[in-house]
């Protein structure tokens, strides 16, 4: 069993309870949008959570990216960008941590976003989409 830092360890123990954090939308009054849905809002707390989130997989480390992958940290993340998707800060995160994914092949995320949830599959397709 490999040792890791104390941080590292109850990062990988409170990650569940983050991940509660996150799918659990704002109590505050719900915000009328321009198309007419009401939607709550996502709140700072939840946007440091992702912040949090994309720290730790800038870490690189096996226990934290096993971790997040059995959460499916990810899903939830492309989940509250479509729920989302007029709040810039929380895609300017959230696309950096699938940045840092990519450009430091972390393995684990790369696969399980692409692989495990269908991501190219499940892409709203715009009036310009070309395929192939």
């Amino acid at each position: 069993m490999l040792d890791y830092t104390p941080i590292v360890n109850l990062s990988a123990e409170h990650l569940p309870a983050l991940k509660k954090m996150l799918s659990c939308p704002s109590t505050a009054p719900s915000i009328a949008t321009q198309f007419g849905q009401s939607i709550p809002p996502f709140g700072a707390e939840r946007l440091c959570v992702v912040d949090f989130v994309c720290t730790l997989v800038q870490q690189k480390n096996d226990l934290l990216s096993q971790r997040v992958d059995e959460l499916e940290v990810p899903r939830l993340l492309l989940d509250l960008m479509q729920t989302y998707y007029m709040n810039s800060m929380l895609h300017a995160k959230i696309f950096g941590i699938f940045s840092e994914a990519m450009h430091s092949n972390i393995d684990y995320l790369v696969c399980s976003v692409s692989r495990r949830y269908n991501l190219w599959d499940s892409l709203p397709r715009t009036a310009n989409w070309r395929k192939g």
